[in-house]
């Protein structure tokens, strides 16, 4: 959340223009000396630390008034004695909370647009969508500098990444059936060849597409019902009164305390956050306020990750269903056309894979005195404030560089992706797998022919062989992230050179795949066994990959 703008800077609708222009969000100004009654004394401002928890909720949020005016006339007129006694005490008559479900609908309005674009209007709607709570699950906490769409793109897979697989398998489950039972047209022609079986076999493209649109439907549909069970979450643009001065106050001097009552700090992190002093200072007041509460760290760079790679594969399986359908067989030309979105979806990856370097270089070389700040009057009352919660700047600093950074780097430090994205990911090449079992089943192959191809083509090639070359496709992403030349043509022949790579290794699995499974049943089984192997391996390096951290003590 929280960001800082000074005060005298445009109009806030200026300002959201120009930052929409740029695509980096909007910031507004809480100065320091708003909540101080004695704008020069620093120290006095210091023992009010916790009144300046409700200046860093809102870069998560958003904008609340039409202009910076509204907002620092509501605050400057507030003394500071009630300000320390409400932040530290929630106000349960001011704490809200929305489902995330909620911030979700309308493609992630709530996130894709500037909240400065919004009307009294659209405000108030926004915050008669949020329930009065006793306690919230989630606190939202992000930076209006990044775009808003990859947040709601971030969000939207966290929150329905499980209602996806369900539906997907599901979808295959019933449009398999549908097609075995003749109830669904088969249109297109499969030319067989395996063992020995080398008839034409009725094609449909139901579980394909089924695959592709019912767990997108799903999906959405379930956003959109009552009774989805989603976090509720604290997302001050909806959950603090936009248009009554006084219940704003109140909802900003309450942050503290909604802070305390909240289960998890979800950091939706991207290049900028840890740059911007209050969002620094907004993790120092959570770890303050809730001792015993989660911070969560969800880069946004996995999400474009997935998304960027599913993209690919079911645009390469279009092309493979293209190549394998029709009297001929395979089409050389449609397989060549595959490979086309490889080389910028290396890229995009290789792009995302910096922004993690960046987070893992910004948490171990962080120094306080080097976020920058808008207001200088905001940067002492901060450095003041976490002086005085830590001790010292050089004391917060340690913290984010050890035990802060311990505990949110942790889990991001593997290459690979969560297990459950990879499964994920692989829907389309596990689909069309599917559409050639049931072309064989209906074209009367054999038995032997319909177990080799599900045991070493569907099993072993689709369940364990794909998510270790995206494994591996993932790893180089990151080895190579950084470009090694200073021109365009040297990070593009980098890209290309993964991407031989990965051809490389899908020709090996394909060559070693098509000579087992063709060989006979027992050798097709005996390729599962070997992708088994293989797997449980990868699994067991990927989990004992431990991060290492530098402790830093004090001198």
């Amino acid at each position: 959340m929280g960001v800082s703008q000074s005060a005298c800077r445009a109009s806030c609708c200026q300002e959201a223009k120009h930052a929409q222009q740029e695509d980096r969000g909007n910031e507004v100004s809480f100065p320091a000396r708003h909540f101080a009654a004695d704008p020069g004394g620093l120290e006095e401002a210091a023992q009010v630390v916790w009144s300046d928890m409700p200046e860093q909720g809102f870069e998560t949020g958003a904008i609340f008034s039409n202009s910076e005016s509204l907002m620092l006339g509501a605050l400057s007129s507030a003394p500071v004695e009630p300000v320390r006694s409400k932040v530290l005490d929630p106000d349960m008559e001011m704490l809200r909370g929305i489902s995330l479900s909620s911030t979700l609908l309308g493609g992630g309005h709530l996130w894709r647009y500037s909240p400065q674009t919004f009307t009294t209007e659209q405000r108030m709607a926004l915050y008669k969508k949020s329930k009065p709570m006793q306690h919230l699950d989630m606190f939202i906490s992000h930076t209006w500098w990044t775009a808003g769409w990859r947040k709601a793109v971030a969000l939207y897979f966290q929150s329905t990444a499980s209602i996806i697989f369900a539906a997907w398998l599901f979808c295959i489950f019933m449009s398999f059936v549908l097609c075995i039972t003749d109830v669904l047209p088969l249109p297109f022609v499969y030319q067989a060849n395996l063992l020995g079986f080398t008839e034409l076999c009725p094609m449909g493209c139901w579980i394909l597409c089924s695959g592709l649109l019912g767990p997108l439907l799903a999906s959405v549909f379930y956003i959109y019902l009552p009774c989805c069970t989603s976090p509720v979450c604290f997302v001050d643009v909806a959950c603090i009164h936009q248009a009554d001065q006084a219940l704003m106050q109140r909802g900003v001097q309450g942050i503290g305390g909604f802070l305390a009552v909240t289960r998890e700090l979800r950091v939706l992190w991207s290049p900028p956050y840890l740059s911007r002093l209050w969002c620094i200072f907004e993790l120092a007041a959570f770890r303050k306020a809730n001792p015993e509460g989660k911070i969560t760290l969800k880069p946004l760079f996995v999400e474009m990750a997935v998304l960027c790679i599913w993209v690919v594969l079911f645009g390469m399986n279009i092309c493979f269903f293209i190549a394998r359908s029709g009297r001929n067989g395979a089409n050389i030309a449609a397989y060549t056309l595959a490979i086309v979105p490889f080389p910028p979806a290396v890229y995009v990856l290789r792009k995302n894979y910096l922004a993690k370097k960046k987070l893992l270089v910004d948490m171990e070389e962080f120094d306080l005195n080097r976020v920058s700040c808008y207001n200088e009057s905001d940067r002492e009352f901060i450095h003041s404030a976490i002086s005085d919660w830590y001790g010292s700047a050089q004391a917060f600093t340690r913290f984010v560089q050890g035990p802060l950074r311990r505990e949110l780097v942790a889990p991001i430090l593997a290459t690979n992706l969560p297990w459950s994205y990879i499964f994920l990911i692989i829907t389309p090449t596990f689909s069309l797998s599917m559409e050639t079992l049931l072309a064989l089943w209906k074209g009367g192959a054999p038995v032997e022919c319909l177990i080799a191809w599900t045991a070493g083509m569907l099993l072993g090639n689709n369940c364990f062989f794909v998510p270790a070359g995206i494994v591996l496709m993932l790893y180089l992403c990151d080895r190579f992230a950084a470009p090694v030349g200073s021109t365009c043509l040297a990070g593009f022949l980098q890209s290309l050179a993964i991407v031989f790579v990965m051809i490389f290794y899908a020709l090996v699995v394909s060559a070693s795949s098509n000579l087992l499974i063709y060989a006979g049943v027992w050798t097709a089984l005996v390729w599962l066994g070997i992708a088994v192997l293989c797997f449980l391996a990868l699994t067991i390096v990927y989990s004992r990959r431990r991060p290492h951290f530098v402790d830093f003590v004090d001198p």
